[in-house]
């Protein structure tokens, strides 16, 4: 038997999304602290070049890039400027 809440059925639903919007929040900065975890045990003794150009290689942008290894956008995009050019 289902319970009466008092609620519509939009009522319920609007409930319901914003719950799961709530708990994707939270997913998503959760996994964006385990990539950065990831990242600085991953950066280890490599140069800021090196690290720069093995987090670009594994698809990660340059603003999370730079948020990882401490710098600018832009000076990722300077260090990972030859792997563009050896694309073509």
């Amino acid at each position: 038997m289902r319970k009466k809440t008092g609620l519509s059925a939009e009522e319920l639903l609007q409930d319901v999304n914003k719950k799961l919007d709530q708990f994707l929040r939270d997913v998503n900065k959760k996994l964006d602290q385990l990539i950065m975890i990831i990242s600085i045990q991953a950066s280890g003794e490599r140069s800021v070049t090196d690290n720069a150009r093995m987090f670009k290689t594994a698809g990660l942008d340059n603003e999370t890039i730079s948020e990882i290894l401490g710098t600018t956008p832009a000076t990722i995009r300077t260090l990972t400027s030859n792997l563009r050019k050896k694309k073509r």
